[in-house]
């Protein structure tokens, strides 16, 4: 699994396309160096400016950066030669080819301040790794990013994105890298993500970075973190190795200096995966912080389609927890015989511990600020009382949603199933914390839904539901989320929120992505202000 490295520059990555009242400019660089990409960069003065990169063979010795606040197109002549069966690329044209050769950031595409109107795409480059262990766009903080159309060869990872957006229509060969992740999608990271945890979820709105129409083979198809969030869909996945073709998240926990936040939220579905990893790949989704829901995925090969794992449950991960003030502390007594004031400790159905602070099935909670050993709930008032050992931050129960994939895994040897939540101090218990429309008591027609998820049309719903255990750890944003119903015919997900009472929590924001479709800024977009990451 990723770990991630030890400094990270900020960037930010974004403008509109077209600026009123004035002509937008196209500017060709003299050849693909960077030293010309850098001289074509600097003259630009209009808003929806498109920099020409022509076709060449180029090895940077240096990275180049945009520090304008204006939007700009950075296009290549590369372009798709082969699609596969489901319309993503198979093949490139690899015409603009840029070779890291010191190891990146080669497009650090910055602006002199956040502009929330700012768009920047990056489409029709070929970029080559001399090493594995490099990134090679820095995709900022303000507006929005559409990267398409690029064949990424040897990164790990392709990209580090702090802006909501869409990267589709490209080519990521890992070749063979395990670790190799395409995108690190950090979308909210104000303040570590204590931004995005205090805001509320927003599923099936653009107020996330999709991945969508993109091939990826081997590596990871991305990490989220930071209060990161993030939609999968309609992508081909393909794997030759033990964590090939997979998507994670990672948690509250994994990095404490600075204390990051986990993923903050994620959606899964319509996307392609197969494994011919002997004995079977691992885990097709490894989700391990936040809500989320995964649907309609054609998962072959991999030995679990969901994986759920809570770090601070273990002492066995590669996450260390250090005690309160000067970190998160371990969930529960089992690991050191003392809890965490950050964490519920209600010890609901035989836990220990829960619920733990951002845990997966957790959502919107308080407003936390500052760095370890001065990190306090500023919602709950105890900033001001220097309050620093932890304070259960209220979050809601939002319970992670699974139906309707079809996942088989012929030739598997390390006994699958296609959900498994790792959780030594049962802090995450299925029916409470994950529905899935396996082994669900909730079937069309029936009187009453009681477990799981049901899938069919609104009027075969049952009119009988159980909702979660409500009380002061267990509410929702409307009600407490229990089991779910997946309505068909009107591509929406209810829980049901109170006994008996059905609410709608979730349909799917517009595909293709309107700026994949070339409209412009998304007309429901609301950035965050003032988002800024962290350097380490």
């Amino acid at each position: 699994m990723n770990r991630f490295a030890k400094s990270i520059s900020c960037v930010l990555f974004l403008s509109t396309l077209f600026a009123v009242g004035s002509k937008a400019q196209t500017i060709n660089a003299a050849s693909c160096s960077a030293a010309d990409v850098q001289a074509a960069l600097n003259s630009v003065t209009t808003s929806g400016t498109t920099v020409k990169v022509p076709a060449g063979n180029c090895t940077w010795a240096s990275g180049v950066k945009l520090t304008t606040s204006l939007s700009v197109t950075v296009m290549g002549a590369s372009t798709v030669a082969t699609s596969d069966s489901h319309g993503n690329p198979a093949s490139f044209n690899d015409n603009t080819v840029i070779t890291d050769g010191f190891g990146g950031p080669l497009l650090n595409l910055g602006t002199a301040g956040n502009n929330t109107s700012q768009l920047v795409r990056v489409s029709g480059i070929t970029i080559k790794a001399t090493s594995q262990s490099t990134y090679e766009l820095s995709l900022g903080s303000g507006g929005q990013v559409r990267i398409d159309h690029c064949h990424f060869i040897g990164l790990n990872p392709d990209a580090r994105v702090w802006s909501y957006g869409v990267a589709d229509h490209n080519l990521h060969d890992a070749n063979g890298n395990m670790v190799a992740n395409a995108f690190q999608v950090f979308t909210d990271s104000q303040n570590n993500g204590n931004v995005a945890w205090n805001s509320p979820t927003q599923f099936g709105t653009a107020n996330f970075f999709f991945i969508e129409n993109n091939t990826f083979n081997d590596g990871f198809g991305n990490d989220c973190n930071e209060g990161g969030r993030y939609v999968a869909r309609y992508n081909t996945f393909h794997g030759t190795l033990q964590n090939g073709a997979t998507l994670q998240s990672h948690a509250t926990g994994a990095v404490q200096t600075p204390p990051w936040r986990g993923c903050r939220a994620w959606e899964i579905y319509n996307n392609w995966v197969t494994s011919t990893y002997s004995g079977g790949a691992f885990a097709f989704s490894q989700n391990f912080s936040g809500t989320g829901v995964q649907y309609n995925n054609t998962v072959t090969g991999q030995n679990h389609d969901l994986f759920i794992l809570n770090d601070r449950d273990q002492k066995q991960t590669n996450y260390t927890q250090v005690a309160p003030p000067l970190g998160w502390g371990y969930c529960g007594t089992y690991q050191t015989g003392v809890g965490s004031p950050w964490d519920g400790n209600a010890n609901l159905n035989g836990s220990n511990g829960s619920p733990c602070i951002d845990q997966p099935g957790r959502g919107q909670g308080d407003m936390l600020q500052g760095f370890f050993p001065s990190v306090c709930d500023l919602t709950a008032g105890l900033c001001a009382l220097s309050n620093f050992l932890g304070s259960w931050p209220h979050q809601y129960l939002e319970p992670i949603y699974l139906w309707n994939d079809t996942w088989t895994c012929p030739g598997c040897s390390s006994s699958p199933s296609q959900i498994s939540i790792s959780s030594p101090e049962n802090n995450i218990v299925m029916n409470r914390d994950v529905y899935a429309d396996t082994g669900a008591s909730c079937a069309q027609n029936a009187t009453t839904c009681s477990s799981g998820v049901g899938v069919g049309t609104l009027a075969q719903r049952p009119s009988n539901c159980t909702a979660g255990p409500g009380g002061t750890y267990y509410t929702s944003p409307t009600g407490s989320y229990g089991v779910g119903w997946w309505a068909t015919d009107q591509n929406t997900l209810y829980a049901c929120s109170s006994t008996n009472n059905w609410t709608a929590i979730y349909t799917p924001y517009t595909y293709p992505h309107p700026l994949a479709q070339g409209t412009g800024t998304s007309s429901n977009v609301a950035p965050p202000s003032n988002l800024t990451a962290v350097v380490q």
